[in-house]
C-alpha cells in the first residue's frame, strides 16, 4: 500500500456521531477522503454528511439506499450522493477476494468556499441532462483515481487533486437535479435512532405503533414523519431491510425458504416470496438457481486456457 493511500484512508476511519452524521478527519492535502469498501466493511448503517459522496463499484455486489431509493450495485456502477442525504450500504458476501468499492467523500468546507451552492444542490447519476460522454468522463476520472492512490510519488498528490476537482465539476455542472430547501438535518436527531431501533427489531413483528410508542409519537404523526425523512413508508423500509437479510441467507448460506422467512422476520414464506419477486423479478429459488449458474459461467470464462486444460486433465 503506497504512501498516498495511507494518507487518504487509513489514519482516522469515519465514525458516526449521536445524530448519525458521519465524522471523518480529512487529509490536509486533499479535499476528500477516499475509502475502499471490502471484506472488513460489509455493512454501513444509515448516516449522512454535509459533503457530497461519489461511489464507484470496481468489483462486487450489494445495495445502496439513498433517501429511500434502492440502488443495486454491480461492477462499473457509479452513485452520486447529495450533501445531507441519508444513505446506507450492504455489501454481499461471496466476493471477499475481489470486492472493491471506491468511496470518495468530499470535505464540504473547501468545496463550499469554491462553490457556495454545493450544499444546496442535489446530484444524481440519472440526471436527464447528463450525456453518455459525461458519464464516461466521470468513470474515467474514478478509474484513474483508483490507480493513483496506490502510488507514493509526491507529485501524484497534484494529480489526485486535479481528478477530485474534475469529479466535483462534473457532478455540479452535469448531474444536478434540483435544490434542497434546507441543508441542516435537524430531523436526523429523531429519524435515525428510529431506523436503528427498527433494524434491531426486524426479527420481531415490529409495527409502526411499536416505534411510535417508543419515541413518543402518535402512529399517524410517526408514519408521516418517517415518510418525509426517508422518502419511503414504514412498511416499505421494513420490507427492504428484511429482504436484505433474506437475500444473504438464500444466496450465501443456501438456507431454505422457511429459514429465510423466519430469520428475516417475514410472517410467512409466502409474504417473503412475494416481496422478493417484486424486488428481484423472480421467485427466490428460481433467482438463486439462475444467478449461481450465471456466476459459474462467468467464473469459467475468466479462467485462463491453461487452467481449463489442467482442470480437464
Amino acid at each position: 500500500m503506497g504512501t498516498a493511500l495511507r494518507k487518504l484512508y487509513v489514519p482516522y476511519p469515519p465514525t458516526l456521531s449521536s445524530d448519525f452524521a458521519e465524522q471523518a478527519v480529512f487529509p490536509d492535502e486533499h479535499p476528500a477522503l477516499i475509502f475502499r469498501h471490502g471484506r472488513s466493511s460489509r455493512s454501513v448503517p444509515p448516516h449522512w454528511h454535509p459533503g457530497a459522496e461519489i461511489v464507484f463499484v470496481l468489483e462486487g455486489r450489494g445495495s445502496f439506499v439513498i433517501d429511500g431509493r434502492i440502488h443495486r450495485l454491480a461492477p462499473g456502477k457509479v452513485l452520486l450522493i447529495s450533501p445531507y442525504s441519508i444513505h446506507q450500504v450492504t455489501l454481499e458476501m461471496g466476493y471477499e477476494d475481489t470486492q472493491q468499492i471506491l468511496s470518495v467523500t468530499f470535505d464540504h468546507r473547501p468545496v463550499e468556499s469554491a462553490y457556495p451552492l454545493s450544499q444546496y444542490m442535489q446530484i444524481s447519476w440519472d440526471a436527464p441532462q447528463a450525456t453518455r460522454e459525461d458519464r464516461d468522463r466521470m468513470r474515467q476520472a474514478l478509474t484513474e483515481l483508483n490507480l493513483l492512490v496506490d502510488q507514493s510519488a509526491p507529485e501524484v498528490t497534484l494529480k489526485i487533486n486535479a481528478l477530485l476537482y474534475e469529479l466535483l465539476y462534473l457532478a455540479y455542472s452535469r448531474f444536478t437535479v434540483g435544490r434542497r430547501q434546507q441543508t441542516a438535518r435537524h430531523d436526523a436527531n429523531a429519524i435515525l435512532p428510529m431506523m436503528a431501533f427498527i433494524d434491531s427489531s426486524l426479527h420481531t413483528r415490529v409495527t409502526a405503533q411499536d416505534v411510535a410508542d417508543r419515541f413518543g409519537y402518535s402512529r399517524e404523526h410517526f408514519c408521516r414523519f418517517f415518510s418525509e425523512c426517508t422518502g419511503m413508508t414504514f412498511k416499505s423500509y421494513v420490507t427492504l431491510q428484511r429482504l436484505e437479510i433474506a437475500y444473504s441467507l438464500l444466496m450465501y448460506e443456501g438456507a431454505t425458504l422457511a429459514r429465510c422467512a423466519e430469520k428475516s422476520g417475514f410472517p410467512s414464506v409466502r409474504s417473503m416470496s412475494t416481496a422478493f419477486k417484486q424486488r428481484y423479478g423472480q421467485a427466490p429459488l428460481a433467482y438463486r438457481e439462475q444467478t449461481l449458474a450465471a456466476e459459474d459461467a462467468q467464473l469459467a470464462n475468466r479462467m485462463r486456457p491453461g487452467d481449463q486444460v489442467q482442470q480437464t486433465a
